[in-house]
C-alpha cells in the first residue's frame, strides 16, 4: 500500500508539472503542427502547479496537495480566497484539517471592504473541538462607513464550540484599534483569552500584560495590568473585575481619576455581598476643578453585605485625604474600620495608632490614639468613646 500510493505522488508530481511547463503538447492536430489556443474565457482562474490527491494514506487517510491553490471566488457575496499552497486532510486522525499557507481572503462589498492576510491559517474539525481556526502571524483590516479597524496577532484562535469552555476566542501578542467618527479604541496584550460561556460563568475575559484604551473628543480612559480577569457569572458573581498589578485612569472634561494596587478585586454583585472592593497596596485618586480626595494602603476592603455589614471599611496602615476650597482632612491608622450598621450596632469606628485631622478656613480638629473607639449600639451602648493613650484637640478663632 505504501509504494502505491508514493509511487501516485511521484507519477502525478511528473505529469503536472509537464502540463504546467507544456501546455500545448496536448494540442497537436493530426498533421503534427501545433495548434495556438488564443481564446479566452471570462473567468479565469490559475490552475495549480501541483495538484495531488491520495486516498487511504495510513494514519492520515484523504489527503489533498495544491500549489498554489485555485482562487475561490464567491460572486454573489463578493468574496475571495487564495493562497499559496492549500493541504487538506480528511477522514483520518481528524475529521478535517484545512492548511493554507500565506492565504489571502477579501471581502468587496458596498457597504464592508475587508481583508484578512496570515503566514499560514489552520482550520481544523474534530469529535471533540468541532470547528477551531488558527491564524499564525496574521493581519486584519476591515473598513466600513460607521469605523475602521485593524487587528494584528503573532497567533489568533477562534473556535466555535469547545469541551467546557464554548465559543472561545485567543490571541498572543494581539493588537486591535478601531477608528470612527467620534472616538479610537486599542485592545491588546501578550496573552487575550474572551470567553462566551464556561459551566458557571458567561462572559469571560482574561488579559496578561494587556492594555485597553479608549479616547473620544472629550475623554479619555486606560485600563492595564500583569493579570487581569473580568468574570460575569449570574448568581455568584455579577461583574467582577480581578487585576493583578492593576491600574485604571480615566478623563473627562472635569475629572481625573486612578485606581490602582498590585491586588484589585470589585465584586458587583454576590450571593451575600453588595458592591465589594479588596485591595492590596492599592490606591485610588480623584481630582475635579474644586477638589481632591486620595485613599489607599497596605489592605483595604469596602464591604457591603445587607443585613449583616452595610457601608464597612477595613484598612490595614490606611490613609484618606480630602480636600475642596474650604477643607482639608486627613484620616488613617495602623488599623481602621468603620461600620455605617450591622445587626447589633450603628455607626461605630475602631482605630488602632489612627490619626484625625480637619482644617478648615476658621478652625481645626484632631483626634488619635493607641485605641480608639466610637460604637453606637443602640439599647446598650448609645454614642459611646473608648480611647487608650488617646488625645482631642480642637481650635477655632475663639477657642
Amino acid at each position: 500500500m505504501r509504494k502505491n500510493w508514493m509511487k501516485t505522488v511521484g507519477i502525478t508530481l511528473i505529469v503536472g508539472a509537464s502540463i504546467y511547463a507544456f501546455p500545448s503538447t496536448g494540442q497537436a492536430n493530426d498533421t503534427g503542427e501545433t495548434e495556438v489556443v488564443t481564446e479566452v474565457s471570462e473567468t479565469t482562474e490559475a490552475q495549480p502547479i501541483i495538484n495531488i490527491h491520495l486516498e487511504n494514506v495510513p494514519v492520515v487517510s484523504d489527503v489533498k496537495v495544491q500549489v498554489p491553490s485555485p482562487n475561490s471566488q464567491n460572486q454573489a457575496e463578493s468574496q475571495s480566497e487564495k493562497s499559496v499552497a492549500k493541504v487538506q486532510v480528511s477522514e483520518g486522525i481528524v475529521d478535517n484539517l484545512e492548511v493554507d499557507v500565506a492565504p489571502v481572503k477579501k471581502i468587496e462589498q458596498p457597504e464592508v471592504k475587508q481583508e484578512k492576510k496570515a503566514v499560514a491559517t489552520v482550520n481544523v474539525s474534530t469529535p471533540v473541538t468541532n470547528d477551531v481556526e488558527v491564524d499564525v502571524v496574521a493581519k486584519e483590516v476591515t473598513e466600513t462607513p460607521e469605523a475602521s479597524t485593524k487587528s494584528t496577532s503573532i497567533a489568533k484562535v477562534k473556535a466555535e464550540d469547545l469541551p467546557v469552555v464554548g465559543k472561545t476566542d485567543a490571541g498572543v501578542v494581539e493588537q486591535n484599534k478601531e477608528t470612527t467618527d467620534s472616538s479610537k479604541s486599542t485592545d491588546g496584550g501578550v496573552v487575550e483569552v474572551n470567553i462566551e460561556k464556561v459551566p458557571v460563568a458567561e462572559e469571560t475575559h482574561v488579559g496578561v500584560l494587556d492594555k485597553h484604551v479608549k479616547e473620544t473628543d472629550d475623554s479619555y480612559e486606560k485600563k492595564g495590568g500583569v493579570v487581569q480577569a473580568d468574570l460575569e457569572a449570574p448568581n455568584l458573581l455579577d461583574d467582577t473585575h480581578v487585576g493583578v498589578i492593576d491600574s485604571h485612569v480615566k478623563k473627562d472634561e472635569n475629572t481625573t481619576s486612578y485606581d490602582g494596587g498590585v491586588v484589585e478585586a470589585t465584586i458587583e454583585k454576590a450571593p451575600i455581598l453588595d458592591k465589594t472592593h479588596v485591595g492590596v497596596l492599592d490606591q485610588h485618586v480623584k481630582t475635579t476643578d474644586d477638589s481632591y480626595t486620595r485613599d489607599g494602603g497596605v489592605v483595604e476592603a469596602d464591604i457591603a453585605a445587607p443585613g449583616l455589614l452595610d457601608d464597612t471599611h477595613v484598612g490595614v496602615i490606611d490613609s484618606h485625604v480630602k480636600k475642596d476650597e474650604n477643607t482639608t482632612s486627613y484620616d488613617g491608622g495602623v488599623v481602621e474600620a468603620t461600620i455605617e450598621k450591622a445587626p447589633i450596632l450603628d455607626k461605630t469606628h475602631v482605630g488602632v495608632l489612627d490619626q484625625h485631622v480637619k482644617t478648615t478656613d476658621d478652625s481645626y480638629t484632631r483626634d488619635g490614639g493607641v485605641v480608639e473607639a466610637d460604637i453606637a449600639a443602640p439599647g446598650l451602648l448609645d454614642d459611646t468613646h473608648v480611647g487608650v493613650i488617646d488625645s482631642h484637640v480642637k481650635k477655632d478663632e475663639n477657642t
